[in-house]
């Protein structure tokens, strides 16, 4: 298909793929067992080791935690904080920074009619499963760079300034605002027409099968979720849907996921409009204020910088570990390196309500002392149950409608790991719960409702809506 007339039905050629999970090369079950069977390979090891014996690293320099020996990487910060945002308006903590900007990137292919996504299993040392399903390509510059002087990343060259292919997605995103300092990544997706030569660890999956893999637990890591999040089902300028997202829409049989659909493609109107929206949110970022900045190690309140670790003095919150890793399948075959290690599972819930027949998402304005512009799109809650805030025992609004919800209220609900390059073990519940129409929501100027549409027209806008509400983005299913 030519460039032009292949970006002219993009948006179509994604809603046929979300909606098939017929494959011709592997069924959905196939892809499953391939996973596990690459994390219970026996080539695979990771074991703690303290961090003042980080082999590359080096432990309190300076103001810094730990940092590479090479300068690159990333390195763990102390910082102090201080908003007016929340209810403790100061605190200490570790951060990592990870300045370099990381590529991850997916081809896409149309194979017999239906667009299909190049998915790799990738072993990550964080990983609770330790194999996941990862984007085509994801690599930091100094991954790509070859900084740790081992093997380029595989299809780096489709990425790396190459003006070759199409390109159907393309914009810089966030990771975890309270765990990074202003960390982004370039999520790309591009599409080829030539032949690929397929490596024994990738796979072509089409967007249905990948999106009914990310509604099981820890399998889609969080790397293709926030790639995935972004793929538009309506046409960015109009709100009239063509007359093919017309004829898919009579094809969706389940009516919840009709109406999802319906939300997402623009078929009707939402309730707030997008300049409404935009102007709430710019409201939130001049209102509330956020100052970072590093401090010495003895100014680290309520941390501990232990030889073994760096933790909280009340075992709270986190932990900042170090490992050991082998790993025979990746481009560097053994490497040591600190990862964060939470004390407990997260909860990152959307409420879902229809409004004149839409189906709206109650967004947050959530402020995280990492975030590149001090306020981000998330989701309705998002806390650690067991603490709700590194800062504070503050109980998050709307919290009871999650834990309280009837089975028969809930849409989604699913643990998925975050990012295993950098996070120990760090998982997350990610719920969906719809609210009875008849059901008022208290108003809260922090929160405010939007269809599914806008939220996609909000993710091309670079560090706007979070991680953990792209991650939820990314399982919507119409299938």
């Amino acid at each position: 298909m030519k460039k032009t007339a292949y970006l002219q039905d993009m948006v179509n050629l994604f809603i046929e793929s979300s909606l098939t999970e017929a494959n011709v090369f592997y069924d959905t079950e196939s892809i499953k067992l391939w996973l596990s069977e690459k994390g219970k390979a026996n080539n695979h090891a990771v074991t703690r080791e303290n961090l003042d014996q980080l082999k590359g690293w080096e432990y309190k320099q300076e103001n810094t935690i730990l940092r590479h020996a090479s300068g690159r990487f990333f390195c763990v910060l102390p910082i102090a904080v201080t908003t007016n945002w929340g209810n403790v308006e100061a605190w200490t903590q570790p951060i990592m920074d990870q300045p370099e900007i990381g590529i991850l990137g997916i081809i896409t292919k149309e194979i017999n009619g239906t667009l299909y996504f190049l998915m790799q299993a990738k072993c990550e040392p964080g990983n609770i499963n330790i194999c996941q399903l990862s984007p085509t390509l994801q690599a930091t510059k100094s991954n790509y760079t070859q900084v740790h002087r081992g093997l380029s990343p595989r299809y780096l060259e489709y990425f790396l300034d190459n003006d070759t292919y199409p390109v159907l997605l393309d914009q810089f995103q966030s990771e975890h605002g309270a765990r990074f300092l202003k960390k982004r990544n370039r999520n790309k997706i591009i599409y080829v027409d030539d032949d690929v030569l397929v490596d024994e660890n990738f796979r072509w999956l089409t967007l249905g099968q990948i999106k009914k893999l990310s509604q099981v637990d820890n399998l889609v890591n969080m790397d293709t979720r926030t790639v995935i999040s972004a793929i538009p089902f309506a046409d960015l300028e109009e709100y009239k849907p063509n007359e093919r997202i017309v004829f898919f829409l009579e094809t969706i049989e389940d009516q919840f996921k009709r109406k999802l659909f319906k939300s997402a493609a623009g078929v009707d109107k939402p309730l707030n409009s997008l300049s409404q929206v935009k102007a709430w949110l710019t409201k939130l970022k001049f209102k509330y204020e956020l100052e970072v900045k590093c401090v010495p190690l003895s100014d680290l309140n309520d941390w501990q910088v232990l030889p073994s670790c760096v933790e909280h003095v009340e075992g709270r919150h986190f932990k900042i570990i170090g490992v050991n890793v082998n790993f025979n399948d990746r481009e560097v075959k053994s490497w040591s390196q600190p990862l964060v290690e939470p004390r407990s599972v997260g909860l990152c819930a959307f409420l879902i309500k229809e409004f004149n027949g839409v189906y709206h998402f109650l967004v947050q304005g959530k402020l995280e002392c990492g975030n590149f512009d001090i306020v981000e799109l998330a989701p309705t809650v998002q806390c650690v149950p067991d603490e709700n805030r590194l800062t504070g025992n503050k109980r998050d609004a709307f919290i009871d409608y999650i834990v309280n919800a009837d089975q028969s209220q809930i849409r989604y609900d699913v643990v998925h790991s975050e990012e295993g390059g950098r996070f120990y073990h760090c998982q997350n519940r990610y719920i969906v719960v719809e609210v009875d129409s008849n059901i008022d929501i208290p108003e809260n100027e922090n929160f405010t409702w939007v269809s599914f549409r806008q939220l996609t027209l909000f993710l091309q806008f670079s560090n706007t809506v979070n991680i953990h509400a792209r991650s939820i983005i990314a399982m919507l299913s119409f299938s």
